[in-house]
């Protein structure tokens, strides 16, 4: 329940004024991370998606798909293993290893399996970063075009280079 008004408060305060301002709102996560979060903790699906039955709905949810396999070297290259991130709040294993490979098995199904059921975009995200740009790039546009604003193109992806001066 923390979540759940931690969730509606974000969408009071800062998505519903900035729409209603006539912006854009572009969230990193939304309701279904939560729901997807808990659906592995044993919460049923459609309780929680009763919860959060008062958040708007998306005119488009991309889903970033990748493998446990993939998303590893990934996790120990940057943050390294999170409590939360590995389950060990509820799964048991020898270690945080363990728990993380099952705990994000069991998460990716339940974000498949809501993708499927919710209709994202699924990118396929093992790609380099130019190549999952351009995959979001083409799933967005017809959504931006949607609204009346293809006056300006988006942006094409570039490569940054470091320069250096004397």
């Amino acid at each position: 329940m923390f979540y759940a008004t931690d969730f509606w408060d974000r969408l009071e305060r800062q998505i519903v004024p900035a729409l209603r301002a006539g912006m854009v709102a572009l969230a990193d996560r939304y309701i279904f991370s939560l729901i997807a979060r808990a659906a592995v903790r044993g919460v049923p699906l459609e309780w929680m998606e009763n919860l959060y039955g008062f958040a708007l709905v998306p005119d488009k949810v991309i889903y970033l798909d990748v493998d446990v396999e993939q998303l590893l070297p990934r996790v120990i290259g940057s943050t390294g293993f999170d409590y939360w991130e590995s389950g060990q709040d509820f799964l048991r294993g020898p270690d945080v290893y363990h728990t993380f490979v099952e705990y994000q098995t069991r998460l990716l199904f339940e974000f498949r399996y809501l993708a499927s059921r919710h209709q994202f975009g699924v990118i396929d995200a093992r790609g380099d970063i130019p190549e999952v740009f351009r995959s979001i790039r083409y799933e967005i546009e017809p959504v931006i075009a949607s609204m009346g604003a293809d006056e300006a193109p988006l942006p094409r992806a570039k490569r940054s280079r470091a320069r250096t001066t004397t």
